[in-house]
């Protein structure tokens, strides 16, 4: 806060309590920070992309494997990965609803494909046989990480100075006080 020009009288002065004071402070303050802020918000949109994936491949081991129940494993694959989808269209901005559902149709393809692959084989003991041959495997791999690749460019930095993730909605806020940029404390005593 030394850094900062008159930041040790922010509390301490008549004009340090003003309302421009503390926008200032954190306007120089969330320049260092923005950011780690902006990559921590994608990362959570990711987390909860892939906790809803991970759901996914535990209901096929559930369902399909060891309560060989496949209607409800199909089912339940289908309302996570429709979360999927309606999750990326919350959190991405500057794409079309087609270019977000065809990157969200490649993640949920090696989700299929593992669903295929195990609902066609059977399953008598409740696991997975490692003799069986499931030759959709190395697909689901391929899909997946094409996946990741799609999901790394569109979670890169933009051109600008900020070097933020701008095509999530959730970096489009970090700058609370944009419109305060403007506030002049002598216009609003002429207005008083």
């Amino acid at each position: 806060v030394q850094s900062f020009v008159g930041g040790e009288d922010l509390l301490a002065g008549p004009r340090g309590a003003g309302p421009e004071r503390h926008i200032q402070l954190f306007r120089f303050l969330q320049s260092k920070w923005q950011c780690y802020d902006a990559y921590c918000r994608v990362c959570m949109s990711m987390g909860i992309n892939q906790i809803l994936q991970g759901m996914s491949y535990y209901c096929i081991c559930h369902t399909l494997v060891e309560n060989h129940s496949p209607s409800t494993g199909y089912a339940l694959i289908v309302i996570f990965q429709c979360t999927t989808i309606g999750l990326a269209v919350l959190d991405l901005a500057g794409m079309t609803r087609h270019e977000i559902i065809a990157v969200q149709v490649m993640g949920i393809m090696p989700c299929m494909l593992t669903l295929w692959s195990i609902a066609h084989r059977k399953h008598k003991t409740g696991s997975l046989d490692p003799e069986e041959d499931y030759p959709l495997s190395p697909f689901s791999f391929l899909c997946q990480v094409a996946w990741l690749e799609l999901w790394r460019r569109i979670a890169s930095p933009s051109d600008d100075e900020a070097k933020l993730p701008r095509r999530f909605r959730q970096t489009l806020f970090l700058d609370v006080f944009h419109d305060a940029g403007d506030f002049d404390a002598a216009d609003r005593k002429q207005a008083d």
